[in-house]
C-alpha cells in the first residue's frame, strides 16, 4: 500500500465525516464513511496491511466519537479482518458485495457497539431499542454510500497501491505457503 496517500484518505474520510456527513444525513442517521473505508482496505490490502489500515480508520473513528479510546479501533481493525478473511469467498468486482459485506461487517460492528454502550451505560429499555434502530439505520445508510465510494477508490488503487485484477470475473490472487 502507498501509505501516504492512504493516510490522506483517511484524513479526507474523517473530515467528510466531521463536516459533510451531518448535510447528507437522513434525520439523525449519518453515514460511516470510516467504516466503508475499513472494509475497502480489507477487502483489497494484505492482511498486515488491512489491520493497520483498519487500526489506522478506528483510531480516526476514536477521535470523532464519544466512546472511549480504543473501543473504535479495536472494532475497526477487527473489522478490516474479517473483510479480508472472506474476501476469497465473495465476488469483489460486484458493487453488491460491497454493499453486503459492508452491511455484514456494520451489523457486527455496531452491535458489539450497542452491547458495550449498553453496559458501560445502562439505558432504559426504549432508549436501548432506539438505540438499536438508529444503529440499523447507520449501517444501511453507510452500505448506500459504500457502492459509489468502492468505485471510486477502485479507478484509484494504483494510486492506493493495491493490486485489484483487471478481469471483471477474478478475485486478486493471494499466495499462501510455498509455491513450486
Amino acid at each position: 500500500m502507498n501509505w501516504s496517500v492512504v493516510a490522506i484518505v483517511g484524513l479526507l474520510a474523517a473530515a467528510a465525516q466531521t463536516t459533510l456527513a451531518s448535510r447528507v444525513a437522513i434525520g439523525a442517521i449519518r453515514p460511516d464513511w470510516l467504516l466503508v473505508l475499513t472494509v475497502f482496505f480489507g477487502l483489497y490490502g494484505r492482511r498486515r496491511e488491512a489491520l493497520i489500515c483498519g487500526w489506522a480508520l478506528g483510531v480516526l473513528a476514536d477521535l470523532l466519537s464519544i466512546e472511549r479510546p480504543g473501543v473504535m479501533s479495536a472494532a475497526y481493525a477487527f473489522s478490516a479482518l474479517a473483510a479480508n478473511g472472506i474476501r476469497d469467498a465473495v465476488y469483489l468486482r460486484n458493487a453488491a458485495t460491497h454493499f453486503a459485506v459492508t452491511a455484514l461487517i456494520g451489523v457486527f460492528v455496531y452491535a458489539g457497539l450497542t452491547l458495550y454502550r449498553a453496559a458501560v451505560f445502562p439505558l432504559p429499555m426504549g432508549a436501548s431499542i432506539r438505540a438499536v434502530l438508529s444503529d440499523a439505520g447507520h449501517v444501511v445508510y453507510s452500505c448506500a454510500w459504500a457502492i459509489p465510494i468502492d468505485a471510486i477508490l477502485l479507478r484509484l488503487a494504483a494510486i492506493l497501491g493495491l493490486r485489484v485484477s483487471r478481469a471483471p470475473d477474478s478475485n486478486p490472487p493471494r499466495r499462501r505457503g510455498p509455491h513450486v
